[in-house]
């Protein structure tokens, strides 16, 4: 049985990106289901910068936890890159397996 995931795209307004957001979520949708995850939701979070502890807010973090929770996920992928830091921090708050695209 495949794992459940909630995959993650962040848009940093610090960051100037040449590609659509959109664009960043579908090809890591493909990533994931080329790695044998079966994708139950997308999010798409706005934040001014990167937060150190967790590269996104509490709140929003809290709010992944719940949509998690609620889709009964087993992994949530970011596309970003996270610190060693931010990945056990958003695991603590989450309860599941959180990895970024180099993880996948």
């Amino acid at each position: 049985m495949r794992e459940k995931a909630v995959i993650v795209t962040v848009n940093f307004d610090s960051i100037r990106r040449d590609f659509e957001l959109s664009d960043l979520a579908a090809e890591l949708e493909e990533l994931s289901n080329s790695a044998g995850l079966a994708i139950v939701k997308s999010l798409m979070v706005r934040q001014k910068n990167p937060n150190a502890a967790l590269l996104i807010g509490s709140g929003k973090a809290q709010e992944l936890a719940d949509l998690v929770k609620k889709e009964k996920a087993n992994v949530v992928v970011f596309e970003s890159n996270l610190s060693s830091t931010q990945q056990r921090n958003l695991e603590e708050i989450i309860q599941v397996k959180t990895i970024d695209r180099t993880q996948l």
